[in-house]
């Protein structure tokens, strides 16, 4: 009878439960930590990117003035 009873309270514990959505605030939240770091380090690639552009346009442009003057002289 014991073993009846305990089963229909095992029976009954099972139905209290409700399936929930599980919820992950802590990846959500690690995504867009990832997300905005991306973003930011994006913007200092193009910036350093546009920096070393001018550098070797003004190299080039010095390489071609003194390819003119030697060829000149």
């Amino acid at each position: 009878m014991k073993f009846i009873v305990e089963g229909t309270r095992r029976i009954n514990m099972a139905q209290e439960w409700k399936e929930t959505e599980i919820k992950r605030n802590d990846i959500h939240k690690l995504l867009e930590n990832t997300k905005k770091l991306a973003v930011m380090y994006s913007e200092l690639l193009k910036t350093k990117r546009e920096g070393w552009e001018k550098v070797l346009n003004t190299q080039m442009k010095k390489d071609e003035q003194l390819k003119k003057e030697h060829s000149g002289s």
